[in-house]
C-alpha cells in the first residue's frame, strides 16, 4: 500500500482573527495547525542537485499530487453525470425487476443479502474513517525530526487500557489507600506515584488481612487449610470494596471493563494468600509435630507471622498481572478506546474544517491501468492518496468486473425501495440484485419503460 501523500496547502483564504480562531480550535482538538511539511517546497526553477533528498522527495510528491489532481477534473465531471444520473436508473432497474419476477424475492435470501452488505458497509466506513484518522495523525507527527510515521493500531492503547485498570484498583481500594482520597489535595508540592499508591494500598490491605487473620483463626484450623482460610478472608474483605464506587471518584466516566478489575483483585488475592498462608506453614513446622492433635498455629504465632512475614516483591507483582489479564477482554477495550479516539479527533478535524467539505473517493486508474486509489478531498482540493491493495478492496465488497475491468459493489438503495443495487466507483448504477440472478443495466430500458 502506497504511503499517504499530504497535500495541506488549499488555498482558502481567511481574516487574521479567523485564523487566530482556527488555530486556537487546532490545539484545542489536537490537531497540527502547521502544514504539511511534505507539501512545503521552494522554488520551481531550483535545480534538483543542490536539493536534499528529502526536498526532492517533496517536490516529487507534489508534482505526484499536481498530476492526480489534473486526472481527477478529468474524472469529477463524468462523476457528476453518474449522480444526475441515479435516480433515474435506479427505478428503470426496479421497473424492469418487477416485470420479470415471477415472484416477490425470497425473503430469506434477500435478507441474508441484506446482511452482507450492511455488513460490507460497516468495514467500508471503518476503512474510511481509519484512512482519516492515520491521515490527521501524520500531520501531527510530521513536525517530528525523524520523520517516521506509524499509524496507530487498534491494540496501541492496550497500555492505556492497564494503565486505568489499575486506576480502577486504586479506586475501589480507597479505603486501603495512605494517601488522600483525592488527586488534587494535601500533597505538598508533588503527588505520589500510581506505583507507590499501590505498594502502599497492597501493604495495607496484608497488614489488615493479617489482622482479620489473628482474629478469626480458630483452634481447628492448621497448616492444611490456610491457604483456603487467608484466600476466604481476602476475598471477604475485597467484597466489601463495592464497584459502585467509581460513581463518587475522580475518574468517573473513564472506567474500562469491571471484568478486568475483578480479575486483578482475584490475582492479588492469590498473591496474598500463597505468601501469607506459606508464612503460616513455616510457622507451623517450627513448632513441630509433638502435639498429638497436629501442629497448631497459636495467636502469638500469627503474631510472629504478621511481624516478620515474608516481603512481597511488589514491583515484580503489577509487571505480572498486565500479562495475566485476559487478553480478549484487553483487545476489545483496546479497539473500543481507538473508535472513541478516532471519533472524537475526526469530529475535531472536521469542526476546524466545518468551512470546507471534507470527503473521500475511490479513483480507478490514477497511476497504472488496474490500480485504486483513495483520495481525500479538503474542499475542491486534493489533500492525499492512498493506494489500496486488492486484498483490502475485495474486504470492503468491491468486485471487479470480468468485462468491463471496472470495479462495483452492491448499494443499499433508500429504505422505501428495498432494493439492493451494484454501483462502480464512480457512481454509475450497472444493475440491481436479485433472489435469480442481478439484472445488468440496458440503454433500452430508457424506452423500455416508463417511469416518469
Amino acid at each position: 500500500m502506497r504511503k499517504d501523500k499530504g497535500l495541506e496547502n488549499n488555498g482558502d483564504s481567511e481574516s487574521e482573527d479567523d485564523g487566530r480562531k482556527r488555530r486556537q480550535a487546532e490545539r484545542d482538538a489536537g490537531v497540527s495547525g502547521r502544514k504539511a511539511t511534505t507539501a512545503d517546497v521552494g522554488p520551481s526553477g531550483h535545480n534538483s542537485s543542490f536539493l536534499m533528498p528529502e526536498e526532492q522527495e517533496r517536490i516529487r510528491l507534489r508534482r505526484e499530487l499536481r498530476d492526480a489532481d489534473e486526472k481527477w477534473k478529468k474524472l469529477e465531471q463524468d462523476r457528476k453525470e453518474c449522480h444526475l444520473q441515479k435516480l433515474r436508473r435506479e427505478s428503470l432497474l426496479v421497473a424492469q425487476k418487477k416485470q420479470r419476477a415471477r415472484s416477490p424475492d425470497n425473503k430469506t435470501l434477500f435478507v441474508q443479502m441484506q446482511t452482507k452488505v450492511q455488513g460490507d458497509e460497516q468495514r467500508l466506513r471503518d476503512f474510511l474513517d481509519n484512512v482519516l484518522f492515520s491521515h490527521i495523525e501524520q500531520q501531527l507527527q510530521q513536525e517530528k525530526e525523524d520523520g517516521n510515521y506509524v499509524a496507530s493500531r487498534s491494540d496501541a492503547y492496550i497500555d492505556d487500557v492497564l494503565a486505568r485498570v489499575e486506576d480502577g484498583i486504586i479506586v475501589r481500594c480507597q479505603s486501603f489507600d495512605p494517601y488522600p482520597d483525592r488527586l488534587s489535595r494535601d500533597w505538598g508540592m508533588m503527588p505520589p506515584k500510581k506505583h507507590d499508591r499501590m505498594v502502599g494500598i497492597f501493604e495495607r490491605l496484608r497488614s489488615a488481612l493479617e489482622k482479620k487473620i489473628l482474629d478469626t483463626w480458630g483452634s481447628n484450623n492448621n497448616v492444611k487449610s490456610a491457604y483456603d482460610f487467608v484466600s476466604e478472608t481476602c476475598s471477604n474483605i475485597l467484597e466489601s470494596v463495592p464497584s459502585k464506587i467509581w460513581e463518587n471518584s475522580e475518574h468517573h466516566g473513564k472506567r474500562v471493563s469491571p471484568i478486568l478489575e475483578e480479575q486483578y483483585l482475584n490475582l492479588l488475592t492469590t498473591r496474598l494468600a500463597d505468601v501469607i498462608s506459606r508464612d503460616i506453614q513455616s510457622e507451623v513446622l517450627q513448632l513441630g509435630a509433638s502435639n498429638p492433635t497436629g501442629p497448631q498455629v497459636t495467636a502469638s504465632g500469627l503474631g510472629r507471622v504478621s511481624r516478620a512475614g515474608s516481603k512481597i516483591d511488589w514491583a515484580e507483582f503489577i509487571e505480572s498481572v498486565k500479562t495475566q489479564l485476559d487478553r480478549k477482554v484487553l483487545k476489545e477495550e483496546s479497539e473500543r478506546w481507538y473508535r472513541e479516539e478516532r471519533k472524537k479527533t475526526i469530529a475535531g478535524f472536521r469542526h476546524i474544517h466545518s468551512r470546507i467539505s471534507i470527503r473521500q473517493e475511490f479513483v480507478e486508474n490514477l497511476y497504472d491501468a488496474r490500480g485504486v486509489s483513495l483520495i481525500l478531498f479538503k474542499g475542491t482540493t486534493l489533500a492525499s492518496i492512498l493506494d489500496v491493495s486488492s486484498d483490502t478492496l475485495a474486504s470492503l465488497g468491491w468486485n471487479r468486473d470480468a468485462t468491463t475491468g471496472k470495479f462495483w459493489r452492491y448499494s443499499l438503495g433508500k429504505e422505501a425501495t428495498r432494493q439492493i443495487f451494484k454501483v462502480q466507483m464512480d457512481g454509475e448504477i450497472v444493475g440491481i440484485w436479485t433472489a435469480n440472478g442481478d439484472i445488468g443495466w440496458d440503454e433500452r430500458f430508457e424506452s423500455a419503460v416508463d417511469v416518469s
